[in-house]
């Protein structure tokens, strides 16, 4: 089959089969390394490198919400208008920069390399449990686009959606983290659901 006819049969699929075919890929794609680290022993692999690895990428998804916050200061550096000051501004720098290294200060309070180097087996709810925990970061610098463009009056959400653009995968990323504690430590703190319950309270603070 030609690579035009190829790409006439993906651009006729419909949305149902589109996500029928991504599931199965996506399948393949988390099974893949469970299938090759349970036959034979698996790879030799070290603790400490691995979760090195992953703080890195983190890192480079963290660099969208410093992308964000540039987006957003922007926006109110540009702004004319009554109410819109240096001292906007700063503010906006501040959260945004706060909000981004906080998140990043918080997914490295997780001991993980200390835990897989004695608990390899946990390293697959690890290694996953990442997944939602870097898309959320990256959302939330998403987020901070979405905060620019409501600034520049030009996005069609309101108030109130512009802030649920930050806050849910704010919310999520904090989730992801106490269930990765939780996962890696097997443990069940009661002070973290008071660091929980303080964070959804900041969480809901803006939005009223």
């Amino acid at each position: 089959m030609a690579p035009r006819e190829v790409g006439l049969l993906i651009a006729d699929t419909t949305v149902a089969e589109t996500l029928t075919w991504a599931s199965l890929l996506i399948l393949v794609e988390l099974l893949g390394p469970w299938i090759a680290e349970t036959r034979k022993g698996g790879t030799p692999w070290h603790a400490y490198h691995i979760v090195e690895r992953y703080g890195l990428l983190v890192t480079i998804a963290r660099g969208e919400g410093v992308i964000g916050t540039i987006a957003s200061l922007s926006a109110v550096v540009g702004r004319e208008g009554p109410g819109w000051s240096v001292d906007a501004a700063v503010v906006v720098a501040i959260a945004g920069i706060a909000l981004t290294f906080g998140m990043w200060w918080v997914y490295f309070v997780v001991p993980a390399a200390q835990i897989l180097h004695m608990r390899r087996r946990r390293s697959f709810g690890c290694g996953y449990g990442h997944i939602p925990i870097i898309g959320a970061v990256v959302a939330t610098g998403a987020g901070l686009h979405v905060a620019a463009h409501y600034l520049d009056e030009e996005s069609v959400l309101d108030a109130p959606s512009t802030v649920l653009s930050v806050v849910i995968p704010v919310a999520d990323f904090i989730l992801g983290i106490f269930v990765l504690y939780t996962w890696l430590t097997r443990s069940f703190d009661g002070f973290h659901l008071t660091l929980l319950t303080g964070s959804a309270a900041l969480l809901v603070a803006p939005l009223v």
